[in-house]
């Protein structure tokens, strides 16, 4: 493979590719990601087809033997090479899938303010099962619990629900008819049992929720959705408040 490159010779790329072929594939993973963005200017061509190739089965091995070999964090060094959009597309696809949410969640409850849209985004996308990796991955990145986290950063019933969603851990097997009754009985007359409406519909998959609303439609002949929204829009308290709830309870049933 001893080639020197010159005007009738190969050039060395092909010793190069061969002793590549030779690296373990995190080793050959965490070279090329380092000389994509060591000395000056970044090959962003070369770094993103490697960090967008990633395999999930060797993020962790990836990101451990990096940090082992260059002293820094695959993060880190992706932060300080890339800018604007950028730069978050990297940093995101570079995490593991809990990683990634857990940054997105941190992201919307650090500094001034609430980013409830993205709060609703991340949990209510997320599985039961999904969401208990979340919670754990975030305490490990953030030394905090998620649930504690999310409890200081929200109020009132957007709060509950959050917290009710995040703690939900299995689905819970239910009498749909009951269950319909009991959601028209926390609608009827003047007020909202919001709680109720939460307790009901927090625990259930969407598999679940999908042969609730079906059954509610049936029995009263009216959408679930749609009394849903009218009961949790306030026209005098959204001028203040916002209405993270009711858009949170109609992300929850899909709609």
């Amino acid at each position: 493979c001893n080639e020197n490159s010159s005007f009738f010779s190969f050039s060395n790329y092909w010793k190069q590719t061969m002793l590549s072929l030779m690296d373990m594939p995190v080793a050959r993973y965490v070279k090329g990601l380092n000389d994509a963005m060591r000395g000056w200017g970044t090959d962003e061509f070369t770094l993103t087809g490697l960090v967008c190739t990633m395999p999930e089965n060797l993020y962790e091995d990836i990101h451990k033997l990096y940090e082992t070999n260059y002293q820094r964090t695959l993060v880190d060094h992706i932060e300080s090479e890339t800018s604007f959009n950028y730069k978050k597309v990297l940093v995101y696809q570079a995490l593991s899938w809990a990683q990634s949410r857990c940054k997105a969640l941190n992201g919307a409850m650090v500094g001034l303010g609430t980013s409830e849209d993205q709060l609703i985004r991340v949990i209510l996308t997320s599985t039961m099962k999904e969401k208990q990796r979340i919670r754990q991955a975030y305490q490990q990145l953030y030394g905090r619990d998620l649930i504690d986290h999310v409890r200081s950063e929200t109020s009132g019933n957007f709060q509950k629900l959050m917290i009710a969603l995040l703690e939900s851990t299995n689905p819970q097997g239910s009498d749909l008819e009951a269950d319909c009754n009991a959601l028209k009985e926390a609608m009827d007359g003047i007020g909202t049992d919001e709680g109720a409406l939460i307790k009901i519909l927090a625990c259930k998959s969407p598999q679940q929720i999908e042969q609730l609303k079906e059954k509610f439609q049936e029995m009263f002949e009216r959408s679930l959705s749609e009394w849903i929204d009218d009961e949790t829009w306030d026209w005098g308290a959204s001028i203040f408040v916002g209405a993270d709830f009711r858009m949170a309870m109609l992300y929850l049933l899909r709609e």
